[in-house]
C-alpha cells in the first residue's frame, strides 16, 4: 500500500509538471510547439492522470472518495483542454491567431463570413482538389473536433447541462461569443460556418452521452 501511495503521488507530480511544461512552452516565444507535440503532451498528461487516479482508488475504501477522485480527474483533464482551446482560438501563432494590423473594414472584407455554408461548401469542394485537399480536410475536421470535448465534459460534470434545452442555447451563445470576440480582436477569422461546425461536433458527442451506457456512468459519478 505504501508503494502505491508513493507511486500515485509521484504520478500526480509528473502530471502537474507536464501541464506546466505545456503551458510554459506555449507562452515562450523561443519555443514552437507543433500540433503533434501538443497531442502527445495531452495524451501523456491524460494517461498519467488516469493511472494515478486508478492507483489511488485501488487503495481507497470509501466509495465517495473514489467518486471524488474520478470527478477531480475529469475536471483536471477538462481544464487542460480548455487551456489549449483558448490558446488555439486566440493566441496560437501557428494557426494565425495573431491580432491583425489591418483596418477593421479590411478585416471584415477578408476574414469574415456571415452567409451559412459558404465556407463548408468551399471545404468540400477543395477536398477533391490536389492542391488544397489536405488543408480543406484539416479545417473541416478540426472545426468539428475542436468543441467535441465540451459535449462530453459538460453533461458529465455539470448536472444542469444534461438538460438539452439548457446546453444547446448556452453552447450556441458561447461559440457565437467566441466568434464575436475574434472579430473584435481581429484574431483569426469570424465565420458563421465555424459556429455551425463547432456546434455540430459538440452536439454529436453530447447526444452520444445520452446513450444508456453513458447515462449509467454519469449517475455512478453522481451517486
Amino acid at each position: 500500500m505504501l508503494i502505491k501511495k508513493i507511486t500515485y503521488r509521484a504520478l500526480y507530480l509528473c502530471a502537474v509538471l507536464l501541464a506546466l511544461t505545456a503551458i510554459v512552452a506555449e507562452f515562450s516565444p523561443k519555443i514552437e510547439v507543433f500540433a503533434l507535440a501538443k497531442l502527445t503532451l495531452s495524451a501523456l498528461f491524460i494517461a498519467i492522470l488516469v493511472l494515478a487516479a486508478r492507483l489511488r482508488n485501488s487503495i481507497t475504501q470509501s466509495g465517495e472518495r473514489r467518486r471524488r477522485t474520478v470527478r477531480a480527474t475529469f475536471w483536471a483533464i477538462f481544464a487542460f483542454y480548455l487551456f489549449y482551446l483558448i490558446w488555439l482560438l486566440f493566441f496560437d501563432g501557428s494557426y494565425n491567431r495573431i491580432a491583425s494590423d489591418t483596418g477593421f473594414s479590411t478585416y471584415i472584407t477578408l476574414k469574415t463570413n456571415f452567409v451559412p455554408f459558404v465556407t463548408i461548401r468551399r471545404y468540400l469542394s477543395n477536398i477533391s482538389s490536389d492542391t488544397y485537399a489536405s488543408s480543406a480536410l484539416f479545417n473541416l475536421v478540426g472545426n468539428l473536433a475542436a468543441f467535441m470535448p465540451l459535449g462530453f465534459f459538460c453533461p458529465l460534470l455539470i448536472k444542469i447541462l444534461r438538460n438539452t434545452w439548457v446546453f444547446i442555447p448556452l453552447l450556441l451563445v458561447g461559440i457565437a461569443g467566441i466568434e464575436g470576440l475574434q472579430l473584435l480582436l481581429r484574431v483569426g477569422s469570424c465565420d458563421i460556418d465555424d459556429l455551425i461546425l463547432n456546434s455540430l461536433g459538440a452536439l454529436f458527442i453530447y447526444f452520444l452521452m445520452k446513450l444508456p451506457i453513458a447515462q449509467r456512468f454519469s449517475k455512478r459519478l453522481d451517486s
